[in-house]
């Protein structure tokens, strides 16, 4: 039945492709198509300004215009000639002025060239195939998307299917109407509560933009994960301070830009475990000896085994962005549905976490160490804000100081000038000490 599945998937993944690739060559084809309609058109409106040229020249039109008018002239001259008396004979003189005299040339109508191009063939026929392309396209754009949202469901619901006990073993409450709640075609969540030592637990899971034909595209020169994020709000009386951050070598920075406090808090450190020797991991702490006593020898089999599964481990007590300070953060990485035993181990080891890591005991000076560290930080921290809202009431001041300035005099501005040198002088020399024998 897996076999089958696979190869279902396969199949379907093939015909996708296959559909998209036969997409996007039609679409070159119609381009290059209407490319050289538009070059035959522009060819054929040469051809008719040559045709106009040639068929209507100045010349040809003139000469009916003479032989019109002269023609027009001697049956004007003969019906003058018969309609004036016998004793009034013009002589060659008169004649002569009268043919020196130019003549009035009617306006000659133009012929109609559209007709004459028509019949000649010159006008191209209209195409449709960029309009046809198009739609191909958003054909095949809307089937892509059909197709991603229903794979990413079927993810969900095979990830559902497969620990949705597991969740309602370890928490009294599990989802509302529905386990899973969708926030978009590739993003879901889950929302989970009513368990010993944490206020609750929020997944989200975020598959591929198998729905989004370009970012498949994009996928396939920067390939990505579907993602499985577990967020736990610990209680505040259960954990001691500390703050340890493993991630995989591949998600790191990532996760140290998503959360900038990381290098404030922490620095990176050999974690010095034999299991995880051949385990690309990088370990961010405040306190080493916290690493020793969180990856404990089968948390680092079980890390080292499904190393393509897990993504980062991230447990802090003064986390910055989330509404509650002591938070675990957890990410794995899902396998296909055919795959999706393998995520059985890395499920069960979230629940250890949850039970384990608030419950860690640090020695006294390791403990004492990382309390001075975070009222150090929290100093640091106060003095930033300080200097900051100085600086934003200087700038305040400085503001509202040159809106008096325009409307002064020159004399008042110079006194308040000369003031603000006295002042500045004053406060550069201090205060001087007076001291009696």
């Amino acid at each position: 039945n897996k076999e089958e599945m696979t190869q279902k998937g396969c199949l379907a993944g093939a015909s996708i492709m296959l559909l998209m690739a036969c997409g996007l060559l039609l679409l070159v084809a119609t381009t290059v198509v209407s490319a050289q309609g538009s070059t035959t058109f522009q060819r054929n409106q040469l051809v008719e300004s040559d045709f106009e040229d040639e068929f209507f020249d100045d010349d040809l039109i003139d000469e009916p215009k003479k032989a019109g008018s002269s023609q027009s002239h001697a049956e004007t001259t003969t019906t003058t000639t018969s309609a004036t008396p016998p004793q009034e004979i013009e002589t060659e003189d008169d004649t002569e002025d009268a043919e020196s005299q130019p003549t009035k040339e009617e306006p000659t109508k133009a012929p109609d060239t559209a007709s004459h191009v028509k019949t000649l063939g010159f006008v191209p026929d209209r195409t449709y195939y960029l309009e046809l392309g198009y739609a191909v396209v958003l054909v095949i754009y809307f089937l892509f998307y059909w197709q991603g949202r229903r794979q990413n469901e079927i993810v969900v619901k095979t990830w559902g299917a497969q620990y949705q006990r597991l969740f309602r073993e370890n928490f009294s409450k599990v989802g509302d109407s529905a386990m899973m709640t969708k926030e978009s075609p590739n993003e879901f969540r889950l929302v989970a509560t009513g368990r010993r030592n944490c206020v609750g637990l929020e997944a989200s899971i975020k598959l591929r933009c198998r729905h989004d034909l370009f970012t498949s595209l994009y996928y396939l020169v920067s390939p990505t994960d579907d993602l499985a994020t577990f967020e736990v709000a610990l209680r505040p009386d259960k954990m001691q301070p500390y703050t340890l951050v493993v991630a995989s070598k591949r998600a790191e920075r990532g996760l140290l830009a998503q959360f900038p406090e990381i290098k404030e808090q922490t620095i990176a450190v050999n974690h010095n475990i034999d299991e995880l020797a051949k385990v690309p991991l990088g370990v961010w702490t405040d306190c080493p000896e916290a690493v020793q006593l969180a990856l404990t020898r089968d948390v680092a089999l079980t890390i080292a085994k499904y190393s393509n599964l897990f993504v980062s481990l991230y447990v802090t007590d003064q986390s910055k962005n989330s509404t509650y300070k002591k938070l675990l953060r957890v990410t794995y990485r899902i396998p296909p549905k055919e795959e999706i035993e393998q995520l059985d181990t890395l499920m069960r080891m979230l629940f250890y976490f949850i039970d384990s890591l608030p419950k860690i005991k640090l020695p006294p000076s390791a403990k004492a160490r990382a309390e001075k560290r975070r009222n150090q930080l929290m100093l640091e921290a106060r003095k930033a804000k300080q200097a900051a809202q100085q600086e934003k009431a200087q700038a305040k001041k400085q503001e509202k100081l040159a809106e008096q300035k325009k409307v002064m005099t020159d004399e008042q501005r110079a006194k308040l000038e000369q003031k603000e040198r006295r002042r500045a002088l004053k406060k550069r020399q201090g205060k001087a000490k007076i001291m009696f024998a």
